[in-house]
């Protein structure tokens, strides 16, 4: 029987055929004949090139390199890198570092980290403050397990309870391997803590936002409400249930505002409408951009304005508990501003063509069929917080599906032509946005 150079890349590989054909080893290279080796093409077994080419020494492969062999700066059979093939190997983080505020309760952040590594043996990833004194911080020890996906990301949450005070310290990550101590790879987060009231300005400094701004979505904005938590009757659920704090619009999201989430490439083309479709949609209107409410809204094109700012669309009972709220407890009544009917339509903008009850077809602050410029109705039709339009102008998208996987819609619009629908229990499923559709955003505590 016969051994080819064919069974020679089998038994050592195409690399090490290449290698040993340079050094015109028997067996690689040209075709020969040989008597067969006692060895068998998958006994496992390399050649020693410590030795002459020509010696046949073998030696056993046991998954490590003797220390004779020069490195040749190939992965072992064990999985592990060498150091200098891994020099560039390290952990990946998602965030440089981590802002949390400083207040009552517990506060938390979190990033993604993954390993850039070859597939190697079980690591753990272990995390540590590397000052002690920032109070009392934790991070989650995450242990990477053989059947993990390497290209996946796990998340680190870090919490902490701070009090009131002002701190700055890091988070180091280090990768061990209880076989292999040259995985001793480190990575480092900052984690920056402001006192309440305060934010870090980027530069490590910790400021205040000014006196008509919070800082919600990471900067410092103006236009929004606090909502304090609580309770109330949910018109969706009917029964009583919890509400968390939250921050709301106090207008419509205007035209001049969502053009910058256009402008950035986060809001697309085709999640809305222009004065091209309509008249009645205000995007590339004439119509003042800085004071009349964006509309022409799908659902998508509203959601991704509110991701954009930092914030998401309110849920269905968020936006009535909002609209009720007077800073104490959410009130039990029909309307924003309370029972009263909108007589003379001087708290929303509604058509109320049907029944001409009140408005008889017409706006009779603006003296046209359409959506008016925010502000339009304040204060008559204010929420007792300040929220202007809540009912009318122009329908409110919500984050609740219902039959379809269609999303609510709240408050009533310009085109709505019963009184009924601006009551705050009053919801529309929407298909699809016409220029009645506009959006009203929430964001939620913290950075």
């Amino acid at each position: 029987m016969t051994k080819t150079s064919h069974d020679c890349i089998g038994l050592i590989g195409v690399s090490a055929c290449v290698a040993l054909l340079i050094l015109s080893l028997p067996g690689c290279g040209e075709e020969t004949t040989s008597e067969e080796s006692p060895q068998t093409p998958d006994s496992g077994y390399i050649y020693d090139t410590d030795d002459t080419p020509d010696s046949g020494h073998h030696v056993p492969d046991s998954g490590t390199i003797p220390e004779d062999i020069p490195d040749s700066g190939e992965e072992s059979d064990s999985g592990a890198p060498p150091d200098d093939i891994c020099e560039s190997c390290g952990i990946v983080v998602s965030k440089q570092s981590l802002k949390l505020l400083s207040a009552s309760g517990v506060q938390e952040d979190s990033f993604m980290v993954s390993l850039d590594y070859p597939n190697i043996d079980p690591v753990e990833i272990s995390l540590r403050l590397l000052n002690e004194n920032a109070g009392t911080l934790s991070a989650d020890k995450l242990t990477f397990s053989t059947d993990w996906d390497w290209a996946e990301e796990k998340e680190v949450i870090v919490r902490g309870n701070f009090g009131e005070k002002t701190l700055s310290t890091s988070i180091e990550l280090t990768v061990t391997n209880s076989a292999r101590d040259y995985f001793g790879k480190t990575a480092t987060v900052d984690v920056r803590v402001c006192a309440a009231g305060l934010h870090d300005n980027g530069s490590g400094q910790c400021v205040a936002c000014a006196e008509d701004e919070t800082f919600l979505g990471g900067q410092c904005r103006k236009g929004f409400v606090f909502i304090p938590s609580g309770s109330f009757e949910s018109t969706a659920a009917q029964q009583t249930i919890s509400m968390n704090s939250f921050f709301i619009a106090k207008t419509e999201t205007t035209v001049a505002e969502f053009k910058k989430c256009v402008d950035a490439g986060a809001c697309p083309a085709g999640s809305y409408r222009t004065n091209e479709y309509s008249r009645f949609c205000n995007y590339e209107s004439d119509r003042d951009p800085s004071i009349y409410p964006m509309n022409g809204l799908y659902w998508s094109g509203a959601d991704s304005y509110c991701k954009w700012i930092g914030g998401r669309l309110p849920t269905e009972d968020e936006w009535e508990y909002a609209a009720t709220h007077d800073g104490k407890q959410a009130r039990q009544t029909k309307y924003p501003w309370g029972d009263e009917e909108p007589t003379q339509c001087e708290h929303a903008n509604y058509s109320d063509r049907l029944s001409h009850e009140f408005c008889d077809g017409r706006n009779i602050k603006t003296a046209e069929f359409g959506a008016a410029p925010v502000g339009t109705y304040s204060p008559e039709g204010d929420s007792p917080l300040g929220l202007q339009e809540m009912s009318g102008n122009v329908g409110e998208w919500t984050s609740s599906q219902g039959y379809g996987g269609d999303y609510y819609s709240k408050g009533g619009s310009f085109a709505s032509d019963l009184v009924s629908s601006l009551s705050v229990s009053s919801r529309l499923l929407v298909e699809y946005g016409g220029c009645s559709m506009g959006v009203r955003c929430v964001i939620d505590q913290g950075y």
